[in-house]
């Protein structure tokens, strides 16, 4: 039966070429929208003696289904399903009344969205919050709109868990909030996030703070954020150089349980097509004896 369904999904894309996301179903109230992200590249990792290898960084087909109940009110569910590593990426459901919608299931905590990171590959934290948790299986996740910004909150259903030996095997996000606006050239991010490592410890409390701006083909960013393990600042920019070309350059200072880590990275992206683009990267850390890192691959959406 799964086999059946992908080989429809996959006609469909085929025979329209479309860029956006193709409807695969849509009569009446009720719509299926399918979305492909698919990345595949020759990567070696910054350190000592480091081999290169190919990395699928993404081979997902994103599955939308949409019931409008009413003019302001949708059901909704998503199923993103990775093919390379066979399984479920994001699996939930939920509801959307205009300003105000919530879901629950599988799938990336708010404070995901934070930063204003240009790196393919070649950061070393990239932030705080990745560190302690980025993802969480069984959340109950809400998200609000009002004078400009968004704000989303989420929360795990189940406890941390730890073995009999004391180690965690599942970690409890109590809160993760993320709130996001932009005005005019400039943007700004704060999120905050508490998770429990196990039922017996102190949970551990990460904050982080950014600013972006963009002006005509230049774009900044500065971000902070830190817990009682790591302590980052990430500076980024980017920018075209030519219509279909842009070039992104980031630094970033990390200290971890008392260790400074600066790292850097330059990347280039060609487009070929909207939805098709060439990338390429060098990157490294003030580590001793650290060789550089690259990557060289391809991105294909619709």
């Amino acid at each position: 039966m799964k086999k059946n369904v992908l080989s429809i999904a996959l006609a469909s894309v085929m025979s329209t070429g479309a860029a956006n996301a193709v409807t695969v179903y849509e009569k009446g109230d009720v719509s299926w929208q399918l979305k492909g992200d698919f990345q595949v590249q020759i990567r070696q990792k910054a350190g000592q003696d480091e081999d290169s290898f190919v990395d699928y960084d993404d081979a997902e087909l994103k599955n939308r289904f949409t019931y409008k109940l009413n003019n302001r009110t949708k059901a909704f569910a998503q199923i993103d399903y990775d093919l390379k590593k066979e399984k479920s990426e994001e699996t939930y459901v939920g509801m959307d009344f205009g300003g105000f919608s919530f879901l629950l299931g599988d799938t990336d905590l708010p404070s995901d969205d934070f930063g204003h990171e240009k790196a393919w590959e070649g950061s070393s934290f990239e932030d705080a919050f990745n560190e302690v948790e980025e993802s969480s299986d069984d959340q109950i996740q809400i998200g609000v709109k009002f004078a400009g910004l968004e704000l989303n909150i989420a929360t795990d259903v189940e406890d941390a868990e730890v073995d009999e030996e004391g180690n965690t095997i599942q970690t409890k996000v109590l809160v993760d909030a993320f709130l996001y606006g932009e005005f005019g050239n400039f943007d700004f991010g704060i999120a905050y996030q508490d998770v429990e490592t196990s039922p017996n410890s102190d949970s551990i409390d990460t904050f982080g703070v950014g600013v972006g701006a963009k002006f005509g083909p230049v774009s900044l960013g500065a971000d902070y954020s830190e817990n009682d393990d790591v302590e980052v600042l990430h500076l980024s920019s980017a920018f075209k150089v030519a219509p279909k070309v842009k070039l992104g350059f980031g630094y970033e200072m990390a200290e971890e349980k008392g260790v400074d880590i600066d790292s850097w990275y330059v990347n280039a992206t060609y487009k070929i097509h909207k939805k098709v683009s060439l990338l390429a990267e060098v990157n490294n850390t003030d580590e001793d004896d650290s060789d550089a890192g690259y990557v060289l691959g391809m991105r294909v959406k619709f």
